[in-house]
């Protein structure tokens, strides 16, 4: 499967009256599509599950909101007792949709609670995919249960397309008899309440007259762990006997970490490797919130390997020393040493410092052109890279990704943009590339995330070119970097703060406007100047110089929002330049001849430009008349002389026709990135710059 064919998964919820936005927020939050500020205590990775959650009336329902994705769960809620008036081929007849692949449940929260005498009908309800959202669990957890029951539903979605074809996901309760049992018996609990799961309890599932060992294996081998790392559970043979053999089969393992004391030994068990999870306030929920958020993501990534052909080795998490071991072995053991090298492959993001450098030196003694990498990874390379470098080494890239006016109306917030641009640089990043921002810097903001990423993802040596950053951001005038000196200086070896300045000769200021002969050369005002418009005119003057500089240090840009409507009285959230600074941005870019990627993946400037570039004609966009004016004897180039200018430069192809126009279309954030990164992939390797 090319890699334009996945176009992601979602799950879409129906209401047949107004939204219930509290049940959309705990929804969000257990399936990772977003953390509504941590409030609801669910989502707390930093990896999400890749299922974007969209919330519709059923009046809103068309055939483009459920053929967005490859894979479709639409839950209708209804508050009527028989929900099934609601199910998806009625509704398919009513609004005159086409045949899709979307899968339909039903959940009814506001019928009334039943008797026992009932309860085999709602089992067998359930299994249909009609869940009785009130009879079953009191109102102040209702929400939650909704949720993890829908995860549930996803997990199965993708895992009907593999081999385990209608099986409830089962999970392995690993647990010290000492300290653990309390524990085991509340996650017990919560899971027969869910309904979706089965687990495995040795006390109940051991046959005592048979091999408990090679029942152990089994049962390892077809399951995810939960290891309730209580105070005595590292010491136990039989939970650390678990722990190895989750490692040996690769099997996906959550750590709730339940200890009491304040020191602890050092351990041998590869844990770190394992998401974890502590309940401090006794809500067992999110331990069930995040095994199958980790079980959705696992089975999201098998499912695109599989359709790629891939033929690999996988790993359902950050690899350890211990599960790359076993991987090597198992790869001897079946003969391809030398016929076929070992190709291991794990979900995102990319390994980290030092991480990524042991685990290519550990496959290459056994497989001297053998690789380990990111599913993304492997999809775009197909394993054909050199193992010994990471594949993006030598490229420095340009992320202008910004929040436009109509965000909300592409099902995203500002939180997802965030999200996204700590997604996008992690993987660039950890491919090896150099990334550059023109953003101001502000404490708690997304330049403080993307740096802590850029140390985690720092090489252990730099090759000596003349910059040893991994990021670079360059401040806009009259802008000051919100970094107290000592942090700036601790830093600088990983990120570059600078700031961009102003055009400061004849040259600089030809790069964007036509200068009057004989002009002067203008000087920025003082901040005490009192003169708006010159204020502003000067602000739009120094961005444009800042993505001229941005261009002597990229070899390639990236373009998604941005605001379209200049800043004014009545609109001061808008852009601050001549016209919308993401485009003006490409241009820059295009007119030397620079690989740009461009996407409507969240509407605002870069969709415009995306259309632009589609119908080959100038991007129709508001400007700020009142700066466009000439002033000191300078005249800005506009939006139509910026096209001709590009026009006359030969634009390098960095993608096929058709993956170009998949990434100026798609509304998947993954498919957006794999196709930059495929594109990224196809340019020399060497910095440029």
């Amino acid at each position: 499967m090319s890699i334009i064919d996945f176009r992601g998964a979602q799950l879409v919820l129906v209401f047949d009256g107004t939204p219930d936005n509290d049940l959309v927020r705990r929804i969000e939050s257990i399936f990772g599509s977003r953390d509504p500020g941590g409030d609801l205590g669910y989502g707390g990775t930093r990896e999400d599950t890749g299922w974007r959650v969209r919330a519709i009336n059923v009046k809103a329902l068309d055939q483009d909101v459920l053929t967005t994705a490859q894979h479709s769960l639409v839950a209708y809620i209804t508050s009527d007792a028989d929900g099934r008036s609601l199910a998806l081929p009625s509704c398919k007849s009513k609004h005159g949709l086409r045949d899709t692949n979307a899968v339909s449940v039903v959940v009814r929260m506001n019928c009334m609670p039943v008797d026992a005498t009932t309860k085999q009908k709602k089992n067998k309800e359930k299994a249909a995919g009609v869940l009785d959202g009130a009879g079953d669990w009191e109102p102040a957890v209702r929400r939650d249960f909704v949720g993890l029951w829908l995860v549930a539903q996803a997990i199965r979605l993708v895992m009907n397309d593999l081999e385990e074809k209608d099986r409830k996901l089962r999970l392995f309760i690993s647990h010290a008899k000492l300290d653990g049992v309390p524990l085991a018996l509340a996650i017990r609990g919560q899971i027969a309440m869910l309904g979706a799961l089965s687990d495995f309890y040795d006390v109940e599932d051991l046959d005592q007259t048979k091999d408990i060992e090679l029942q152990l294996r089994d049962a390892v081998n077809q399951s995810t762990i939960i290891a309730l790392r209580s105070d005595c559970y590292d010491e136990r043979p039989w939970c650390r006997w678990e722990v190895e053999r989750a490692e040996e089969y690769g099997c996906p393992v959550l750590v709730v970490d339940a200890r009491t004391r304040l020191t602890h030994p050092a351990s041998s068990l590869a844990y770190a490797s394992s998401p974890g999870v502590r309940i401090p306030d006794g809500n067992t929920l999110r331990i069930l919130a995040e095994i199958l958020r980790l079980n959705l993501r696992t089975a999201l990534a098998r499912r695109r390997l599989q359709d790629a052909g891939a033929q690999v080795s996988f790993i359902p998490r950050t690899p350890s020393i211990l599960s790359l071991m076993q991987a090597c072995r198992r790869h001897k053991e079946g003969g391809l040493t030398e016929s076929k090298p070992l190709h291991i492959v794990y979900p995102d993001p990319p390994l980290e410092r030092g991480a990524w450098e042991a685990a290519k030196e550990i496959v290459a003694n056994h497989s001297p052109c053998g690789r380990v990498g990111t599913v993304s990874e492997f999809l775009v390379l197909q394993g054909a890279a050199d193992p010994d470098k990471r594949p993006l080494t030598g490229l420095t890239v340009g992320l202008s990704i910004a929040e436009p006016e109509n965000l909300a109306a592409f099902g995203f917030t500002k939180a997802d943009i965030n999200r996204f641009i700590i997604r996008f640089s992690e993987t660039l990043l950890g491919l090896g590339a150099r990334l550059v921002f023109g953003h101001d810097w502000r404490h708690g903001g997304i330049m403080e995330m993307v740096s802590e990423a850029a140390i985690r993802y720092r090489p252990l040596s730099f090759e000596k070119s003349g910059k040893d950053w991994s990021v670079l951001n360059l401040v806009p005038w009259p802008d000051k970097p919100a970094l107290e000196p000592w942090r700036r200086d601790q830093i600088k070896d990983v990120i570059q703060v600078e700031e961009a300045g102003v055009p400061s000769s004849a040259d600089d200021w030809r790069h964007f406007a036509h200068m009057a002969s004989g002009a002067e050369l203008p000087k920025p005002p003082s901040s005490e100047s009192g003169d708006e418009l010159e204020s502003r005119w000067w602000r739009a003057c120094a961005l444009s110089h800042l993505r001229v500089r941005l261009n002597d240090v990229c070899d390639a840009r990236v373009c998604l929002g941005g605001k379209v409507l200049p800043k004014s009285e009545n609109n001061p959230g808008g852009h601050s330049g001549w016209f919308p600074g993401v485009i003006e941005e490409a241009f820059h870019a295009m007119s030397i001849g620079q690989p740009v990627f461009v996407g409507s993946l969240f509407g605002g400037a870069s969709k415009l430009m995306a259309q632009a570039l589609e119908k080959n004609q100038p991007p129709k966009v508001d400007i700020a008349e009142d700066l466009m004016i000439p002033r000191h004897g300078i005249a800005p180039l506009s939006p139509a002389e910026w096209w001709a200018k590009c026009e006359k430069v030969s634009q390098p192809s960095a993608l096929a026709d058709a993956d170009r126009q998949r990434l100026n279309q798609t509304q998947d954030m993954e498919e957006f990135l794999l196709l930059v990164v495929k594109g990224l992939m196809a340019l020399p390797k060497a910095s440029k710059k």
